[in-house]
């Protein structure tokens, strides 16, 4: 969906001026945000990536993003 992809890419114009950036969202519930952010985080992880995940969900809801971080993870190799 556009909005995804959006966030995905958000920062990568920043990134691209050599410039560090922070993003912030406030989310809405089952719009596939969460599904984004897995994949953005899996894709862009470098081992100097940090994500800071505040939320008031569910500990069930904490581990299925984790786990959907592993499932994109392994994907990408």
């Amino acid at each position: 969906m556009p909005h995804q992809v959006a966030w995905i890419q958000a920062e990568k114009a920043i990134h691209n001026q050599r410039k560090q950036a922070m993003a912030l969202a406030e989310k809405s519930v089952r719009i596939g945000w969460t599904y984004a952010d897995a994949f953005k985080m899996s894709a862009s992880a470098s081992g100097s990536k940090t994500a800071i995940i505040s939320s008031p969900l569910k500990i069930i809801q904490r581990l299925e993003y984790i786990r959907q971080c592993y499932k994109f993870a392994e994907s990408l190799n």
